[in-house]
């Protein structure tokens, strides 16, 4: 189900006393959840973003970090990908569409100069290769979690990017922004 009833779902959990967890990447869906976590009874756990990002991204990305008192930057990179693409955009959907929509429209949380900021969803391209293929990767909603909350004062760059192979972000961009498909 798309990350719009998670809400619903979790009210519904506090209500019957058992525990919640959930795969969210949507900022505002886990702020409205952790608002409700502060009601629980006890024994009862609310955990939303236990997916790959959010989730074990930020849990591998805040333990690597606990060995040190102050860091310069942390940048943290991750896409799901087919092995064989055969489509313009390069991508097969394999989860929630309202997620991936809503991963490339949001606001994106980042530190940059000491300072927790928006940055804009599919900005700040960058191109890499890994085993001799190539790939890009840019900025996408929702992917470090309280990741910011928790390294805030101990870091001057943290960001989280999507990757794709190359061309992705440019027809995505196009469709969302260059035709206004994301308003």
């Amino acid at each position: 189900c798309s990350f719009d009833v998670n809400p619903i779902i979790a009210e519904a959990a506090l209500q019957a006393g058992v525990s919640y967890f959930d795969l969210t990447e949507d900022v505002e869906t886990t702020r409205r959840i952790r608002a409700l976590a502060q009601d629980t009874r006890d024994g009862q756990i609310f955990m939303p973003q236990c997916g790959l990002a959010p989730g074990f991204i930020g849990i591998l990305g805040h333990e690597l970090t606990k060995r040190f008192d102050r860091l310069d930057s942390v940048k943290m990179r991750v896409g799901a990908l087919p092995q064989y693409p055969h489509n313009h955009l390069k991508y097969n959907l394999t989860w929630s569409t309202d997620g991936l929509i809503n991963e490339y429209c949001n606001p994106c949380d980042a530190i940059v100069g000491g300072r927790k900021i928006d940055v804009l969803a599919l900005e700040g391209l960058e191109n890499f290769a890994l085993d001799g293929l190539e790939y890009e990767a840019f900025n996408t909603s929702g992917g470090l979690g309280t990741l910011c909350e928790t390294l805030d004062g101990r870091i001057n760059e943290l960001n989280y990017k999507t990757v794709r192979y190359p061309g992705h972000q440019y027809l995505m961009d196009f469709l969302i922004n260059g035709l206004k498909m994301g308003s």
